[in-house]
């Protein structure tokens, strides 16, 4: 953390200010963990002891500063320009002693994959315990590239071999996984197996984790690991470089597709191609100068769905459906916000769009209520039934507001 204070947000357009909190925060130039592991290849054990002693390391100050994480994985570690480990999202943090002061916390909460087997129990759990315990799967998965196993549940079939004192079988699973080649060395074994133990009473201290042989192994150097992690970023920026021009290509479709469809029936289509193009790049010039009002919760007692996907184009999408369909509409100068009155069938329609392209998305790009929301049964009604034929009904105000939701840092 750089800073935190008050002062004030102004609205140029608005002519207003408001009073705000902020937080600065470090840049993390290096990215996330995670991302340079996944696409980089797994670490071998000289960078993956550097930044695993930074981990324990920070987890000692975090837990001696009477704190505990409670959602450590790699999406969680980041780095900064010198390839230097930071951990970050504290949003599930809280007082290592509990709400009795007693050592001990109860709410389930983290990453399953990532929890001590005393959460998915449901027991009361020591915090610096469960930290630990996920650090161990950290460093399983970035030496791996994959997890050790579903969850550190007891009825999972990888975990419970460990916790019954077979890990013989659970070793030999992960050197099938490797093509039959063991990359674990014995200190490592030895390491993760008493981090994983089922009973977080016989589970190492931190201090005993520092201790461990594994832990006097040799280490990256400085100079090695900038070597080695300015590779695995270029490769992680060259991905990302190829997710924005592979989106970048699909807008360009999108807006090809929509001059088609106003040539063909829409309310310009008297324009040229060119023309039509030229028209639709000054709307998209008009709508990224638009602000996005900021989601509430009381957003929740209306109608509403959530996207990452390009705002921009979304709303024009919208606005092409409602000219489409030969509804007359109020767009807002400023925001994101459309008025129209539609019959419940055109109603009905415009939901069907929504829920056609949300369909389309990737399962696992879907978020939980996009997910909630495909898995109705009326959902599935709707992206099957047929458009009825327009009829005299009594129509309604309908509003489409698209609204920003804020990252929780």
């Amino acid at each position: 953390m750089v800073e935190v204070g008050e002062g004030q947000q102004a609205n140029s357009k608005k002519n207003v200010s408001k009073s705000v909190k902020y937080i600065v925060l470090e840049l993390v130039g290096g990215g996330e963990l995670f991302d340079l592991v996944a696409l980089g290849g797994r670490l071998e054990e000289k960078y993956a002891r550097f930044y695993f002693k930074q981990l324990i390391e920070g987890l000692n100050y975090l837990h001696s500063a009477g704190f505990v994480h409670r959602d450590l994985k790699p999406e969680n570690l980041m780095l900064d320009s010198d390839f230097n480990l930071k951990i970050a999202d504290f949003g599930f943090a809280a007082p290592a002693k509990g709400k009795t002061g007693e050592g001990m916390l109860e709410t389930q909460l983290g990453t399953a994959s990532y929890m001590a087997p005393e959460i998915h129990l449901g027991k009361p759990y020591s915090g610096p315990s469960v930290d630990l315990f996920a650090s161990a799967i950290i460093l399983f998965v970035i030496m791996t590239q994959r997890p050790p196993f579903s969850s550190a549940n007891p009825s999972d079939p990888h975990y419970r071999l460990l916790a019954a004192n077979r890990a013989e079988i659970f070793w030999q699973a992960h050197k099938e996984a490797e093509d039959g080649e063991d990359i674990y060395s014995a200190e490592f074994k030895d390491l993760f197996e008493k981090m994983m133990t089922l009973n977080p009473k016989d589970r190492p201290k931190l201090e005993d984790v520092l201790a461990h042989p594994w832990m006097q192994g040799g280490v990256a150097s400085a100079d090695e690991i900038q070597t080695e992690f300015k590779r695995r970023k270029n490769i992680v920026d060259e991905e990302a470089h190829n997710e924005r021009e592979a989106k970048r290509k699909q807008r360009d479709a999108d807006t090809k597709t929509r001059v088609r469809r106003g040539a063909e029936s829409g309310p310009d289509g008297d324009l040229s191609k060119e023309e039509q193009a030229e028209k639709l790049q000054q709307q998209r010039a008009q709508y990224e100068k638009y602000e996005l009002n900021e989601y509430t919760p009381e957003v929740w007692k209306k109608t509403s769905f959530f996207t990452s996907g390009n705002y921009v184009d979304l709303y024009l999408d919208i606005n092409q459906l409602l000219d489409d369909m030969g509804i007359s509409k109020t767009e807002n100068d400023t925001y994101f916000k459309v008025k129209f009155d539609a019959t419940p069938a055109q109603a009905q329609k415009v939901f069907k769009f929504y829920l056609s392209k949300l369909s389309k998305v990737p399962e696992a790009s879907q978020t939980d209520a996009q997910k909630a929301l495909l898995a109705k049964p009326e959902t599935k009604a709707i992206l099957e039934s047929k458009d009825e034929e327009a009829k005299e009904e009594a129509k309604a105000q309908c509003i489409i507001e698209l609204l920003g939701v804020k990252s929780a840092v």
